[in-house]
């Protein structure tokens, strides 16, 4: 008999064990305490900005990732950094530069 499993947290690590359980048919029950999934990774809008919140050198600094965004059919829109590695905001469709530290 497969007991179902427990996944605390619907952040990124949660939600991969739960596209990889899926994928198994494998029972399990996500549990998230905020009224939302994802946990860090966002998209906000303010004032006209889109702003991007998240982990994302995670994607470009490990396989894995690169791996499971190919799987879920995501690799044609990721957005590969190059140096320098400045963060922007996107106004008005143009990137605007934050300042440093802000990467």
């Amino acid at each position: 008999m497969i007991h179902p499993t427990a996944i605390v947290g619907g952040g990124i690590a949660g939600l991969a064990a739960a596209f990889e359980l899926a994928k198994r048919n494998a029972p399990f029950t996500l549990f998230e305490a905020s009224p939302r999934v994802g946990g860090l990774v966002r998209t906000e809008r303010a004032d006209g900005f889109t702003i991007e919140a998240g982990a994302d050198s995670m994607l470009a600094q490990k396989r894995a990732g690169l791996d499971l965004c190919d799987e879920l059919g995501l690799t044609p829109r990721l957005i590969v950094m190059k140096t320098p590695r400045t963060a922007f905001v996107l106004h008005a469709g143009r990137l605007f530069p934050l300042p440093a530290p802000s990467m």
